[in-house]
């Protein structure tokens, strides 16, 4: 049976270090729903395994399905004491469900790591 996810083939998705670390992938099927999978590649344990079977799941429901694996992901993460990439993966932990989320309100491509808002203090026209 061939696979529309192939999340070690793509890497586009990824939540952890270089050596251990959960990717995803998503595919959007004929019928409208959307099939998340999430694979586990732990080269300090010497194992590549899916995280959990392909769930095939409606449109209305893979936000917060794809934020289940992400919780997932993390909570692993913690358990297994390592420290999620952000530089190295250049992304966010909610990267892969942001991008799901852009992808169904087609309101434009998620942004990787999202810009952090400053907060200003007050103009008080003191510079002292």
């Amino acid at each position: 049976m061939k696979r529309n996810t192939d999340p070690y083939g793509n890497l586009e998705w990824c939540i952890g270090s270089s050596d251990d670390f959960w990717c995803f992938d998503y595919h959007t099927n004929s019928d409208g729903t959307i099939t998340l999978h999430a694979c586990i590649n732990s080269e300090t344990g010497g194992f590549i395994q899916d995280a959990e079977p392909p769930l095939t799941v409606p449109k209305d429901k893979a936000v917060e399905q794809a934020k289940r694996l992400i919780d997932a992901a993390v909570e692993w993460c913690f358990d297994n004491e390592v420290a999620h990439d952000k530089a190295g993966w250049n992304q966010s932990p909610c990267y892969f469900w942001r991008c799901i989320h852009a992808d169904i309100a087609k309101n434009g491509p998620a942004i990787r790591i999202p810009v952090e808002m400053v907060r200003r203090p007050q103009i008080t026209r003191n510079y002292l």
